[in-house]
């Protein structure tokens, strides 16, 4: 075999070898990211992620063998709502009662904030008038000159 043969060969398992662990990456870390994303279901109280049960151990295999199929991210997330409904998800999707819990906060900020605004206007001490020169009345005056002048 010819050395650039030998070379072209090697480049090539290489190039190979670097796609497979490239694609191995990202599917695990879509993988990963899929365990933060979902709920386990047998207590519904921690995301698979970090929840240590059998049922968790079975759905991160199956989500990393729905993503060795080529299912995209979201068609996985689609699969596990189908089968548990929208409580697999570890943040529920804004729509419906769920839209409340995102806009609540928001709402209850803004009229917090227009309370203390008008509060603000309305208790407010009134603008001090500037200070005014005394004044003395002429007599007195003159008999203080007349005081201080002995």
């Amino acid at each position: 075999m010819h050395h650039s043969t030998l070379y072209a060969v090697t480049a090539s398992l290489l190039l190979a070898v670097a796609t497979t662990l490239a694609a191995d990456t990202r599917l695990e870390e879509t993988a990963l990211a899929l365990e933060n994303d979902l709920i386990s279901p047998c207590c519904w109280s921690q995301p698979v992620s970090i929840h240590q049960s059998p049922a968790a151990e079975r759905m991160r295999v199956e989500i990393r063998g729905l993503l060795a199929q080529g299912m995209s991210r979201d068609q996985v997330l689609e699969a596990f709502v189908t089968r548990y409904g929208d409580r697999i998800l570890s943040a529920p999707p804004a729509r419906g009662f769920f839209a409340l819990s995102y806009w609540l906060p928001v709402l209850v900020l803004g009229v917090g904030a227009a309370v203390v605004g008008v509060f603000y206007r309305t208790h407010r001490s009134p603008a001090q008038p500037p200070p005014q020169r005394a004044t003395v009345d002429p007599v007195w005056a003159r008999r203080l000159e007349e005081e201080l002048r002995r």
